[in-house]
Formats: C-alpha cells, sequence, structure tokens
C-alpha cells in the first residue's frame, strides 16, 4: 500500500504532467487508467483528455521521424533487431 499511496501523492501533486507523460511513455493503457482515475474523481478529466491527446501525439511523431531517418536503418543493420524484426 506505500507504493500505492507515493503514486497518488505524485499524480496529486502533477494533475498536468501525468496524463503527458502517461500519454507519451505508457500508451493507450495508461490512458486508461488515468480516466478511470479520473471517472473516480482523483484526475480532471479535461487535464486527463488533453495531455494523454498531446502525450500520445508527441510519442507518435517522435516514432514517426525515428522511421524516416537513418536510425532505423542503423537499428535494422543490428543483429538481434533485425531478427526480431523479420519475425514481425
Amino acid at each position: 500500500m506505500a507504493i500505492l499511496t507515493q503514486i497518488h501523492q505524485v499524480v496529486a501533486a502533477h494533475p498536468v504532467l501525468t496524463p503527458l507523460f502517461g500519454g507519451v511513455a505508457g500508451g493507450e493503457e495508461t490512458v486508461f487508467l488515468l480516466s478511470v482515475a479520473a471517472a473516480h474523481g482523483y484526475l480532471d478529466i479535461r487535464l486527463v483528455a488533453v495531455g494523454c491527446y498531446v502525450g500520445i501525439l508527441v510519442a507518435d511523431t517522435i516514432w514517426y521521424s525515428v522511421g524516416k531517418t537513418r536510425v532505423f536503418d542503423w537499428l535494422i543493420r543490428r543483429k538481434g533487431v533485425s531478427q526480431t524484426y523479420r519475425l514481425l
């Protein structure tokens, strides 16, 4: 329970940054959990909606940029990455 209390304190102290970071780092699962927290009154639903939207937009832009640069080609040449990429 101590970890849950610490998470609650961080989320309560940073209601704008939590959805933004959750959208960038966590993706859809984090958006769902933050939406549940907003439904129970822990967060403002408007902050969650805007923060997660911007966070996911930033994450998608970063991954798109990685795919359009030479970083992707460099990653594909790596042995472990290329084997996994072929499986996909």
